[in-house]
């Protein structure tokens, strides 16, 4: 049983560990439009501004999913809108903008759920070693469409500098 647990641990443990480095290279598959493909940009940016240790060089690439480190384009409906894994080879952040077109909030205009940005602002948190939290950008949402900001808040940021080591942050929210 011991065993079991250290096991368990082990690989709870590795499941939040950083899998991207925070200077490193991205592949962007070519699939994306050219708006989608900014507002991924942007979500980095965001990310290097509110942190000042985020540097990731984002190229785009027609095999980009057989890339160490890459931001993939699924079509179709999955209603969580993103998803990071990591496996043996790479790390892979899908986003299905499709389903992001297909929610009120993005019909209506709503700010928050209902971008690509801010599926890449969530994802890229993943990637960095971010869980789900009670509260701002790592909020849960897919299916329930919690409303989560296009933007990174002082609570995500706070999470972020107990991973790493953090200087001065700026949340990119206008709290």
């Amino acid at each position: 049983m011991k065993y079991l647990i250290l096991v368990l641990a082990l690989v709870l443990t590795s499941a939040c560990a950083e899998t991207i480095p925070l200077h490193g290279s991205v592949s962007l598959d070519s699939k994306f439009s050219a708006e989608e493909s900014e507002e991924i940009l942007s979500a980095a940016e965001q990310w290097r501004q509110a942190t000042g240790m985020v540097a990731l060089s984002i190229s785009v690439s027609d095999d980009a999913e057989s890339s160490e480190f890459a931001i993939v384009r699924r079509d179709g409906i999955y209603h969580h809108r993103g998803l990071t894994t990591q496996t043996s080879s790479n790390v892979l952040i899908e986003i299905w903008p499709d389903d992001v077109y297909n929610t009120y909030e993005y019909e209506n205009g709503i700010p928050g759920y209902g971008s690509v940005e801010e599926i890449a602002l969530h994802e890229l948190g993943h990637s960095f070693g971010l869980t789900h939290q009670p509260t701002g950008l790592m909020t849960a949402g897919g299916v329930d469409h919690v409303l989560r900001p296009a933007c990174i808040d002082g609570y995500t940021l706070a999470k972020f500098c107990e991973l790493y080591d953090c200087g001065t942050i700026r949340p990119t929210c206008a709290d």
